[in-house]
């Protein structure tokens, strides 16, 4: 899993994993087949994801001295790495 590298790219990780019927599974398909959040992004813009919603949630994070934690973060829990995406049931 490649690490977003850049804030635009940790925006679109962010507004991918929050889009409405974008699962857990979905959602690592897609960076699977398109190597990135913002290339799937771009390729499927039928996808609703909200930039500027994921923007405005890093920022509140980070007014309160927390960030967000995204899965392929190098102080992401390796334990919970290892988890399988839950499926719907």
């Amino acid at each position: 899993m490649t690490k977003p590298g850049t804030e635009a790219s940790r925006r679109a990780w962010l507004a991918l994993a929050r889009a409405p019927r974008i699962g857990p599974v979905t959602f690592f398909q897609l960076i699977e087949k398109f190597a990135s959040a913002e290339q799937a992004l771009k390729t499927l813009p039928s996808i609703e994801a909200d930039l500027d919603a994921a923007a405005s949630e890093i920022e509140a994070s980070e007014a309160i001295g927390a960030r967000v934690l995204l899965a392929c973060d190098d102080d992401f829990p390796p334990l919970l790495r290892e988890l399988p995406p839950l499926r719907p049931s």
